[in-house]
């Protein structure tokens, strides 16, 4: 079975290859948000990427070598999942990316939720979809580097840490909704698609307008956010670009520039969203 992922947009095509039909469950799952079509006829030589068993062997091939061997099929998903996002960012171009989930309100009022891994980007694009806003991004903001900037939708499947299950419960009952327990802090991660908590939320493009810096406090009583200086948004941000070219430093820039920029503490999700819709 083969399996077509298109960024239609950003003109970048992954496909899968699926060698054994045990394993479709798995694949009905991954990355399905940009899952387009079903394609017939292509070579499982000709896939970026195949799955396949061997015994008790679950074998990924990637570009027709094989890349790994994992102990159950689970792990096939999550090495997926990862391998696909670095196939699209390869084949990207003159995009520069930065690490955050990018919402929109119903009023186009943009935000891209920066930080890193655990401060809660996720949980909190989550609750603001909840509230009738829109996605572009979960892990990254592709920011086309030529003026004016805008930031192009990756349609890729949110994924939600244990930490935060209990605040979207309907998340667990989504179709193609997955769940994996990791051998690290992480605990369990829950992998779904965003639009299928709200249909037609997905945007494809939009402008950036403010930069948030969510810090996760459960000591807080209350969420609150302090303006951040052009210094310290600086600091902050320069980490969280995943590409290091000459383009990146204009748009860091323009970015600081042009975009109000706030830190966020919270002590839930819920809250914090409900103080960054109010703004």
């Amino acid at each position: 079975m083969q399996r077509l992922y298109s960024w239609s947009k950003l003109g970048v095509n992954v496909h899968l290859s699926v060698a054994d039909r045990t394993l479709d469950w798995l694949a009905d799952g991954l990355h399905s948000c940009a899952q387009s079509d079903c394609a017939a006829g292509l070579d499982a030589s000709s896939a970026d990427l195949a799955w396949r068993r061997d015994g008790r062997r679950n074998v990924i091939e990637l570009k027709g070598s094989e890349w790994g061997v994992f102990p159950t099929p689970e792990h096939l998903y999550l090495h997926s999942d990862k391998l696909i996002d670095d196939l699209v960012r390869e084949r990207l171009g003159d995009i520069v990316i930065l690490h955050a989930a990018t919402v929109v309100s119903p009023a186009g009022r943009s935000l891209m939720i920066c930080g890193a891994s655990g401060s809660g980007k996720t949980s909190l694009a989550t609750a603001l979809i909840r509230k009738e806003w829109y996605w572009l991004s979960d892990e990254y903001a592709l920011i086309g580097s030529r003026p004016p900037l805008t930031i192009q939708g990756w349609p890729r499947n949110f994924n939600l840490k244990e930490r935060s299950f209990a605040d979207f419960p309907e998340t667990s009952a989504l179709p193609d909704s997955r769940e994996f327990g990791l051998q690290d802090r992480r605990g369990r991660l829950r992998f779904f698609n965003p639009s299928s908590l709200r249909p037609g939320s997905f945007l494809h493009e939009t402008k950036p307008d403010t930069l948030v810096f969510p810090v996760f406090d459960a000591a807080l009583p209350a969420p609150r956010v302090e303006p951040l200086s052009n210094r310290e948004t600086i600091r902050r941000l320069a980490g969280e670009f995943l590409t290091k070219t000459p383009s990146t430093f204009a748009v860091l820039s323009t970015l600081v520039a042009t975009c109000t920029s706030l830190e966020l503490r919270y002590p839930e999700p819920i809250q914090g969203a409900g103080l960054l819709e109010n703004l």
